[in-house]
């Protein structure tokens, strides 16, 4: 049997540079350090391996020493590739759920399904295997996350009765049995809860929370909000996550092990993080889709309507009160057509071009355009064959009326001006037609400015004239076109009518007064209607 020589490396204490091939430069302080050598180095080293399995090992007590070094070694790295292993075969799996949950919330349109899909994932044993989950919707109008949805066993007998009915269903299984009806009877079995469930953004805490954009455990909260949402769901400890969206709050999970109190631990939080990830744009795009929905049916609506009511004002041009008629059907629908344009617009430019909804929502602004374009000319052309019904008015009134109205719908990258003569007289006009007039320019001011602006809206007593000055900071009139504004049918809209300024024009005559423009190239456009007092001396008195 071979003996022990000076060719066993891996038995020196020291080293000297360069005698085994595999200590790099940059780890000289291996060459000094036997036992850290043999677990970097010569644990991995096959001449190791061969010189030991030569070796009469009996009474050799310092060969036996470093073996044991190398075993235990072995059983450290053993046992690291076990916890390993454990680690890659769990990931996988969460992989695997994750993906499926990815999958069934992209195919999600309805709220309630898109709630009852992430609440699947959060309660199933594939998915965070929590109890019970409650989802908390945000509302912007009172700023506080209110209870929409749960999912769960309330009771240690439902949560067996369950469990054991729903025994090896996949995820799949459960995301497919989603109907309304199931739907209500969950929400419904968690009503009271759900409707306790108010949690205000402005508290510092849920504040935090939210802004974190972290999952968090609570355990045995002391006070304060976590204390309150502890004691509406009954729970000592809860897991707590946010949905937002773009820096936006969107909603809240709380989700807890009520009926098995298992802790909850940091692996679950993570997964609550990442699935809650993806609820939240889920969610955010099942809002935007109901909302659509809805608008898209009040157009649809309104389309019916307005052609009841053209037919209705068609039948009604003989009548005497046709003016007052009118100006009651045009505030019927301007409002609401405004509001659903300006909506839509915000909406677009809250998402990219990419967005699924994006397509839906500027055909929803287009039709809205289309029908309050279609309103005002005909409500124009109608009332130029009526003569004026004038009373004393006062206009600084309609002004503030306008500025009230259009605070509701500018575009984001709009701003308004304005500046109110306090001596202003009333004035003895046709009021409908007056506004109708304004509102022409006013139109015309914000589709002048699409990249956003400043319109400016004035009035001003210059004896003999009341005067209103609408003006914007867009494009303004190209030269060659502005002996032709006022011509009728002349348009460089590409969905105008050419009857706008035109009609504008003859309203103004019609009481008397005159309208003036001015213009420059890149600097926008003013407007001004002067109009006289006309009838004698203000009765305003």
């Amino acid at each position: 049997m071979p003996t022990i020589n000076d060719d066993f490396c891996w038995l020196k204490e020291v080293l000297d540079p360069g005698e085994c091939p595999f200590i790099l430069p940059e780890e000289e302080d291996l060459l000094r350090d036997r036992e850290r050598r043999l677990r970097r180095r010569c644990i991995e080293c096959k001449k190791f391996y061969d010189d030991i399995s030569k070796l009469d090992l009996d009474e050799n007590n310092e060969i036996l020493d470093i073996l044991r070094i190398a075993l235990d070694e072995l059983a450290a790295r053993n046992r690291e590739y076990e916890r390993m292993h454990q680690f890659i075969t769990l990931h996988t799996s969460r992989f695997e759920v994750y993906h499926e949950v990815l999958a069934a919330l992209q195919s999600g349109r309805s709220l309630p399904n898109v709630a009852y899909i992430l609440l699947v994932a959060i309660t199933c044993k594939e998915g965070a295997s929590f109890n019970r989950a409650f989802l908390l919707l945000y509302d912007q109008e009172r700023d506080v996350f209110t209870g929409f949805f749960a999912l769960g066993p309330r009771t240690p007998e439902e949560a067996a009765k369950i469990w054991s009915e729903l025994g090896d269903n996949s995820l799949q299984d459960l995301i497919s049995r989603f109907s309304d009806n199931l739907f209500e009877k969950e929400r419904e079995k968690f009503s009271d809860i759900l409707e306790r469930l108010i949690v205000p953004l402005h508290d510092e805490v849920i504040w935090n929370i939210v802004m974190s954009n972290r999952a968090r455990r609570i355990k045995n909260p002391q006070k304060g909000m976590l204390k309150e949402i502890g004691e509406v769901i009954g729970s000592s400890e809860y897991a707590i996550s946010p949905l937002t969206s773009r820096d936006k709050p969107v909603g809240l999970v709380i989700a807890d092990n009520i009926i098995t109190n298992r802790p909850i631990d940091k692996g679950k939080l993570e997964f609550l993080e990442v699935l809650t990830y993806q609820g939240s744009i889920a969610i955010e795009r099942a809002i935007y889709y109901e909302e659509l929905q809805r608008n898209i049916h009040e157009l649809k609506k309104l389309n019916v309507a307005l052609k009841d009511y053209h037919e209705t004002i068609t039948r009604m041009e003989k009548m005497l009160a046709v003016g007052e008629i009118l100006h009651q059907i045009a505030h019927d629908f301007k409002n609401p057509v405004t509001v659903i344009g300006g909506l839509a617009n915000f909406m677009l430019d809250s998402i990219d071009e990419s967005h699924p909804m994006y397509s839906h929502l500027k055909a929803i602004k287009e039709e809205a355009d289309r029908l309050s374009q279609m309103l005002n000319s005909t409500l124009k052309a109608l009332r130029e064959k009526f003569s004026l019904e004038k009373d004393w008015w006062d206009l600084n009134a309609l002004i503030k009326k306008k500025i009230d109205e259009l605070r509701a719908i500018l575009p984001p990258n709009t701003r308004i001006k304005w500046e109110i003569d306090p001596n202003l007289p009333h004035i003895f006009v046709d009021l409908v037609q007056i506004e109708n007039c304004i509102d022409n320019l006013i139109n015309n001011a914000i589709e002048a400015m699409p990249r956003g602006g400043t319109l400016t809206l004035k009035t001003r007593w210059t004896p003999p004239y009341v005067e209103i000055i609408v003006s914007d900071t867009g494009a303004g009139v190209k030269e060659e076109v502005k002996d032709r504004i006022f011509e009728e049918f002349f348009t460089t809209k590409k969905d105008g009518t050419g009857l706008g300024l035109p009609s504008c024009k003859k309203i103004v005559d019609a009481h008397g007064g005159r309208i003036e423009f001015s213009s420059e190239q890149g600097k926008g456009a003013t407007f001004v209607i002067k109009l006289p007092l006309e009838g004698g001396e203000d009765k305003n008195g």
